[in-house]
C-alpha cells in the first residue's frame, strides 16, 4: 500500500492523479477534492465533504506514541504521517501540499513535521516529503 498525505498548499496534485499512481489518498477534510479516500478535521472546523466520514480524532494509539516516544504532534500532517504506521503494508508514503513555509503557523510547525519524517526513516519506512522548505536539505549541496 501507498498513501498519500495531501495537505492545502498549492500547487499539489489532485486525488484522481494520485490514485492513477496507486496511491491511497489522506487529506484534510477542508480539502475540496472529492477524489480522496480519507479526510481529517482535527481542529473542529467545518469540512467540505459532510456527506463523508471523516476522522476528528487520531486513534490513541497515536497519542501514546507521542508521548511514549518524546514526538511531536502540532499538525494534522504529522498526525497523518503516523497514522500510517497503524496500517498493514504501507510501502511508501508520500506528503505533498505541505511546504510549511507560507505562514508563522506553519513555520512553527515546520519542526514538528521534519521529526515525524525522520522517525518514520529511522523506523525503515519510505517517506518522501515532496516540497520540503530548502533549509531542510542544509549542508547537502
Amino acid at each position: 500500500m501507498k498513501i498519500a498525505i495531501v495537505g492545502l498548499a498549492i500547487p499539489h496534485p489532485t486525488g484522481k492523479e494520485l490514485k492513477k499512481k496507486g496511491y491511497t489518498v489522506w487529506t484534510l477534510g477542508r480539502n475540496a477534492d472529492p477524489d480522496c479516500d480519507r479526510y481529517y478535521e482535527l481542529h473542529g472546523l467545518q469540512t467540505k465533504h459532510p456527506e463523508k466520514l471523516v476522522r476528528r480524532n487520531l486513534h490513541s494509539v497515536v497519542y501514546g506514541m507521542c508521548e511514549k516516544e518524546g514526538l511531536p504532534l502540532n499538525c494534522s500532517a504529522c498526525g497523518m504521517a503516523l497514522e500510517t504506521l497503524l496500517e498493514k503494508d504501507v510501502e511508501e508514503i508520500l506528503v505533498t501540499g505541505c511546504p510549511q513555509d507560507s505562514q508563522k503557523e506553519y513555520i512553527q510547525e515546520r519542526p514538528a513535521l521534519a521529526m515525524i519524517v525522520g522517525y518514520l526513516k529511522g523506523l525503515g519506512k519510505k517517506i518522501i516529503w515532496e516540497n520540503s522548505p530548502k533549509n531542510l536539505n542544509y549542508g547537502k549541496n
